[in-house]
């Protein structure tokens, strides 16, 4: 089996505070511990509060006193003062011992407090005339309107807050924009906007204030989110520049609050968090304003390889399932827009691609997105086989009264041989395991048993360790190393970036706020920190790589790709479109996920289904499903359920469960049935799944020698992949052109003579259409000079269809004539719709707006060539292949650019694998070598339309020659070339994949015949 990841050292564990001998008895005590009482008043205030009323404690808080119990005693999920983190290598033994007497607490502010109480600062006009503004780099100009497209609020948002803002252009706000480029003082805007446009003071501020409120400049006293202490950072930008202020002294006194609390013990720290957060407030009153998160002392540090090598093999195994995945579809219709508009050979501003007027807008099933929603549901082929082998396992596990299932090497084998894409693997990710054993020695002699655990995985290594990372910072290099590693793996072509963004709820910043190594950041909305390269978002553009055709960043600055990480645990549902379409093109898009994988496996709708293990692992725990009868009241629901756990012989304890999350509960007792009767009251089915923290598998000891339930998260890194030119030393990057938005050369119906149209119905006919119909009328057209040029693409957006270019020179006749045809064309079922567009010119692919007349004329033969084609396939008079046709055509484009069939392979090669499709050549090579010499093989018509499409290309190529291409605003003449090949592939077919294939078969047709004609000179 082949081993794509292998496990980092370093490892994270999690530990629930509770030790599992003590939980009996500690759920049936009326009298709760300090301990106790200060996770509560940390995790709840209001709970805490009512805790406090002994008399008048209501059944519903009794509820939720016993969940809070449960969590503390076999939930490791960090969660205030419930759980605890900590850090361990992998070594030879496990010598792990924790100490609970020793937990060192990480209290700090809120931010979504530290974000109002900013926001409130800001309302000091002494604040005011200190700070410095800059404008806000995710806006943009859009013809007379300055546009906002993401307003963050600065994490201050309320339920109904504008998602984004559009402002005129005027003067004043081009001035604004012009003078703020860099960080200047508010109070020399505000006095040079004044003079420069004769406005009293207070209307001037008035009119900088809007800006500010509605995000187009933002405020340097906004605290980065990386490597930064917020509050800090906040009294050092204002400390140096007032010396005293009643803001500054209430942030240093919180501080050094905070610090106290910190050096309290367990138990001991209830009335100081009392009064800081009375305290805060008293200044601003929101629910939570402390976020408390525990570190745990250990003893010693070292838990044996045996996990790790375990956790390496089941990785391994289910990566093979990524040979049948594919991105996220939402993802590949965004694509194809892109590729239609902007094509593989133009890079675009991420601003402008996103925008609904200029650009191609926000893709499916983003916020604010103008397109239809596209089901999220996984798509691999491999997944469905394995599930089938599961599914009748169980069936025969079930008859036999058999409990669990096992997968095996043999199972993936089964499924035939995939090769796995490279390119579709997470560079690095993190799994979460509950290790299962008696004791320490068992675990040093491989007798244990993993179970994959909460959110099973993330899609970077560390990632889940972010937003504890500065409890570690000065401990341990496990970030540097893994971040050097990740740039080895991506190559020379790459720059790592770290990506952060202040959402519209501030709290989310305590999570995504985190330390790290990664030497580049894009801050969104959000201050940058230091000792980190800033790249601007106006800096950075977007593209398709035609080799592996996935969409990539890129810094035009740097010339360098950029892959976008975060180091939290946040989904990428939150934020601004920028961030989440950085985010999913680096990552959760495009990659291979293992967490989805795993809740996949089995069927989700059978009643019961059996335990799931690889090996020594439980990839999914034996599950129940109880169709929630939704009952009135408790002892109605109680009576039914309890019959059903009987007849399905549900164990007494299981995990009710949602999603990641999960409740322990003892069936046997009524408490907890109540408990699971009012928390699923309204779920349609209630899942259980089967519970392994019995204390018999539970070995990890404190100080007292009592067991505590652990999980470990294990990050584990892509193996290296050696290259061709990514790791080349002297690699260098072309220069891609960048995409301008120019409406000029966008072309309303009519305008200079063209004409836009887009013919839907003709679904599964559309060879025909092309071939016949479309043939007939362009003669017809053409004959008459009612039109002197005309071309077609195929194309999908939610439906088939063809788009249509005409150059009519006779209006009035184009008019009758056209429609009359359409009219007929509707009779025969082949156009049932159609849509008249403005016709945006491709300048900047084709070699700017001097060569854009030379490409149509290419466009227009190119697609008279085609029409012939599929007229003489439709006739049957026409034996070739398609892909000895498309061979044929692809060596007459290179030939027609003045390449030789050495320099024709040497390009085609640095963008085709050598392995692709070899198969298929190897059967067909004596067949396919004869294809690009076609001569005999063709009718006259055909090698007529054959050679003037060469003939016009070659025209094409003598003015791109002699007119000397601008790289800046234009693409190379390769890119040129290959993007005239694009096109012939999208009007003879329509089909990615078949592109793909045919251009590697011409790429070996190509080599092959170089080398026959080499050994018979």
């Amino acid at each position: 089996m082949e081993n794509f990841y292998t496990g980092e050292d370093f490892t994270m564990i999690r530990i629930a505070m509770g030790s599992v001998q003590d939980y009996e008895k500690f759920l049936q005590e009326n009298q709760e511990t300090e301990e106790f009482k200060e996770a509560i008043l940390v995790a709840s205030n209001n709970l805490y509060e009512t805790l406090e009323k002994k008399n008048r404690v209501s059944e519903a808080t009794k509820r939720a006193i016993l969940k809070y119990k449960i969590r503390n005693a076999v939930r490791c999920t960090p969660y205030g003062l419930f759980s605890g983190v900590g850090m361990i290598v992998s070594d030879e033994k496990t010598l792990l011992k924790i100490n609970t007497a020793k937990v060192s607490k990480r209290a700090r502010i809120d931010m979504k407090w530290l974000f109002k109480y900013i926001k409130e600062m800001l309302r000091d006009e002494r604040i005011m005339s200190i700070v410095k503004v800059r404008k806000n780099e995710i806006c943009y100009v859009s013809g007379n309107r300055m546009i906002n497209p993401y307003f963050s609020a600065k994490g201050t948002a309320e339920e109904k807050t504008c998602d984004s803002f559009s402002i005129r252009y005027t003067k004043p706000v081009q001035f604004v924009m012009e003078i703020c480029r860099e960080y200047i003082s508010y109070e020399d805007v505000l006095k040079r906007v004044s003079r420069e446009f004769c406005i009293e003071i207070e209307r001037t501020k008035i009119f900088l204030e809007e800006l500010i409120r509605s995000e187009f400049i933002n405020i340097d006293i906004m605290p980065p989110l990386l490597n930064t202490d917020p509050v800090q950072y906040v009294i050092d930008k204002l400390g140096n520049r007032l010396t005293e202020n009643n803001y500054i002294s209430f942030l240093r006194e919180l501080n050094c609050k905070i610090a106290g609390y910190n050096m309290t013990s367990m138990g001991e720290g209830l009335e100081l968090y009392k009064d800081i957060t009375n305290t805060m407030k008293s200044k601003i009153d929101i629910n939570e304003c402390v976020q408390v998160d525990a570190k745990i002392n250990l003893e010693h540090q070292t838990v044996a390889k045996t996990i790790k090598r375990e956790v390496e093999k089941t990785v391994n195994f289910l990566s093979r399932l990524a040979a049948g995945y594919s991105e996220q579809d939402y993802l590949t219709q965004y694509k194809d827009d892109f590729l239609e508009k902007y094509g593989y050979d133009t890079e675009v501003s991420i601003l402008e691609m996103l925008d609904n007027n200029v650009g191609i807008g926000i893709p499916a099933n983003y916020k604010n997105s103008q397109r239809k929603y596209v089901d999220y549901s996984i798509r691999n082929e491999m997944l469905d086989a394995l599930n089938h082998i599961i599914v009748n396992k169980a069936i025969i596990a079930i008859k036999n009264n058999q409990e669990i299932i096992y997968l095996n090497d043999s199972d993936m084998d089964r499924l035939g041989k995939h090769e796995v894409r490279y390119e579709t693997l997470l560079n690095s990710l993190d799994i979460v395991v509950q290790p299962l054993a008696k004791d320490k020695k068992d675990i040093d002699k491989g007798i244990f048993t993993l179970l994959l655990s909460g959110c099973i995985s993330s899609a970077g290594a560390f990632n889940s360790m972010g937003r504890f990372s500065d409890m570690f910072w000065k401990d341990i290099t496990y970030d540097n190393q893994s971040i050097e590693y990740e740039e080895e793996l991506l190559g020379k072509e790459y720059i790592v970036a770290e990506l952060a963004e202040i959402f519209r709820t501030g709290r989310t910043a305590n999570v995504d706020m985190n330390m790290n190594s990664v030497p580049y950041q894009i801050c969104i909305e959000c201050n940058p920190c230091d000792g980190k390269k800033n790249i601007s978002l106006n800096d950075i553009y977007i593209g398709v790589d035609r080799k592996n055709n996935r969409f990539y960043a890129k810094s035009k600055s740097l010339n360098k790709k950029i892959y976008a990480k975060t180091t939290h645990m946040l989904n990428n549902f939150f934020g601004s479109a920028a961030y989440r379409f950085l985010r999913d093109i680096s990552s959760l898009a495009t990659k291979f996920q293992i967490g989805e994988i795993v809740t996949s496996l089995g069927n989700s709708e059978w009643e019961y289904f059996p335990r799931i293990m690889y090996g020594k692992t439980i990839l999914r725990p034996a599950r129940w499903k109880y169709e929630n009868t939704k009952e009135k009241d408790f002892y109605t629901w109680n009576e039914k359920f309890v019959k059903w756990a009987k007849e399905n012989r549900v164990p007494d304890y299981v995990n009710y469960t949602r999603s990641d999350n999960y409740l322990r509960l003892d069936l046997r007792k009524q408490e907890y049935r109540e408990l699971l009767y009012y928390d699923s009251l309204k779920d349609d089915v209630i899942t259980m799944n089967e519970d392994l923290s019995s204390e018999d598998l539970v070995w990890l000891q404190d100080e007292n020698g009592k067991k505590h339930c652990c999980e470990m998260v294990f990050p584990l890194d892509k193996k290296k992949k050696v290259h061709d030119d990514m790791h080349n030393e002297n690699f260098l990057i072309k220069e891609k052109p960048g995409f301008f938005s120019d409406t000029s050369r966008n072309l309303f119906p009519g305008e200079e003579g063209w004409y836009y149209y887009k013919l839907y119905g003709m679904s599964g006919r559309e060879d025909e259409f092309i071939g016949i119909e479309l043939r007939n009328i362009v003669q017809k057209l053409s004959e008459n000079k009612i039109i002197d040029k005309h071309f077609f693409i195929r194309y999908i957006d939610n439906r088939p269809h063809i788009r249509i270019r005409f150059h009519v020179c006779n209006k009035n006749e184009f008019s009758r004539l056209f429609f009359d045809w359409l009219i007929e064309e509707r009779r025969k079922g082949m156009v049932t719709d159609l849509s008249l567009s403005v016709y945006e010119r491709e300048c900047e692919r084709y070699g700017g707006k001097d060569l854009i007349r030379f490409a149509e004329k290419v466009f227009e033969m190119d697609s008279i060539f085609v029409e012939i084609l599929k007229e003489k396939k439709y006739h049957h008079q026409l034996e070739m292949s398609d892909e000895e046709i498309a061979i044929w055509s692809i060596w007459g484009i290179l030939d027609s650019f003045g390449l030789n069939l050495e320099k024709a392979e040497k390009w085609m090669s640095s963008m085709i694998s050598r392995s692709d499709y070899r198969e298929e050549f190897k059967r067909m090579e004596k067949t396919y070598r004869q294809s690009i010499y076609m001569k005999n093989n063709m009718s006259t018509e055909v090698q007529s339309a054959y050679k003037n499409r060469n003939k016009t290309i070659k025209a094409f190529y003598s003015g791109i020659q002699k007119s000397g291409l601008d790289n800046a605003v234009s693409s190379t003449e390769e890119d040129i070339m290959s993007s005239i090949i694009h096109m012939f592939c999208n009007r003879y077919m329509a089909n990615n994949s078949w592109e793909r294939k045919v251009r590697a078969l011409t790429r070996h047709t190509i080599y092959a015949t170089l080398s026959y004609e080499r050994f018979h000179k």
